[in-house]
């Protein structure tokens, strides 16, 4: 919580600029620096068509005790926009996608009453798959047609407004083990660059692996 009263001294406590500034370092400022890289890359190279997705999250509506991580998620949706209408001249189409909770060896860990509390509130009636992201990602890069938008990705979670310390721990965890995942995937869209965008588990990481960067077969 930004701020808060300690349940057994009654203090006043704030969240550090440690703690703000390094979740924003990994999920704002990461991602717009492998952006800007890998677009002046492909703008040099004069590519015939490139695609940027960005990862953002459905925390980004707003979620109580995540004030860092939801500014630098709804930064990064906000800048699909931004970034699609200045990449457009070099033909390079900008997305992004905010996965609500999604099955994952982290979530399915989950303590077992807190777990079906959850899916409970989805209205689809389960936690989603990697695969379900997966088909967003894939919309994106085969849509030549789409641009400038988030797709949230979540079974319809945000439309009942859910929120909750239990809900933001839930959106907040396994999106490494989802990226992996993601990323032993490929889809048929020759001359198109993919960035895969820096994520994090809970603010926790603080850098991933190389070759975020990679061209499609």
């Amino acid at each position: 919580l930004l701020v808060k009263k300690d349940r057994d001294s009654g203090k006043i406590t704030t969240l550090s600029r440690a703690h703000w500034q390094a979740v924003i370092d990994v999920n704002l400022t990461g991602a717009t620096w492998i952006v800007r890289d890998a677009v002046a890359k492909m703008a040099a190279d004069e590519i015939e068509a490139g695609v940027i997705v960005n990862m953002s999250s459905l925390s980004r509506h707003g979620n109580r005790g995540q004030s860092n991580y939801v500014a630098a998620k709804a930064a990064l949706a906000a800048n699909t926009v931004t970034w699609a209408r200045e990449f457009a001249p070099f033909r390079i189409r900008v997305g992004a996608l905010a996965p609500g909770l999604i099955e994952t060896p982290m979530t399915q860990n989950m303590h077992g009453p807190a777990r079906e509390a959850l899916v409970k509130t989805i209205p689809l009636g389960r936690i989603g798959e990697p695969h379900d992201v997966w088909l967003g990602v894939k919309f994106i890069i085969e849509n030549d047609y789409f641009t400038g938008r988030c797709i949230d990705i979540d079974g319809g979670l945000h439309v009942l407004g859910v929120d909750g310390d239990g809900l933001a721990a839930a959106l907040g965890c396994g999106e490494a083990d989802l990226l992996h995942q993601l990323l032993q995937h490929r889809v048929q869209a020759p001359g198109a660059d993919v960035l895969h965008p820096v994520v994090d588990v809970g603010g926790q990481i603080r850098d991933l692996a190389d070759g975020v960067v990679s061209e499609l077969d």
